[in-house]
């Protein structure tokens, strides 16, 4: 075989095909697309999340931006803050973030220390959930 006829063999693959019809170019898109849809459902939810919020990422939330005025169990008055456990989600939106008080709320202290933390809004729901949860277990040693 001489080195021409190699090229011919080789190259027989490359001949120009005969052009896609349209309508199975749309039927290929159609079907690409409903792939495409059907595998961007949303991610299930975690046992124990719920829609109003979820109290794993409301505790990491507390511990992260409140402990410095409130105490790490949400129960037990802070240094500055009072025990929060148990606030309802409208007193945790108007003192995160107008450090307000909603209307007819009776404030546990008289003190105007807490400061807005707007930045916090996203996390309201989660916050609210962890408060709105059983006391926190804590454990004592035994003499």
């Amino acid at each position: 075989m001489t080195h021409a006829s190699q090229s011919r063999i080789h190259l027989g693959f490359l001949r120009e095909r005969p052009p896609c019809p349209p309508c199975l170019r749309g039927a290929i898109g159609l079907v690409v697309f409903l792939l495409f849809a059907v595998g961007c459902k949303p991610a299930p939810e975690k046992a124990g999340a719920s829609r109003a919020g979820d109290p794993g990422k409301g505790k990491q939330a507390y511990l992260a931006n409140c402990i410095a005025c409130h105490a790490t169990d949400p129960s037990k008055d802070g240094p500055l803050g009072p025990a929060i456990l148990g606030s309802s989600l409208p007193l945790i939106e108007a003192r995160v973030m107008r450090a307000e008080y909603p209307a007819g709320y009776a404030p546990k202290r008289g003190t105007k220390t807490m400061q807005p933390l707007p930045f916090l809004k996203p996390s309201l729901p989660d916050l609210a959930a962890y408060l709105a949860g059983p006391a926190p277990v804590t454990t004592t040693a035994k003499p």
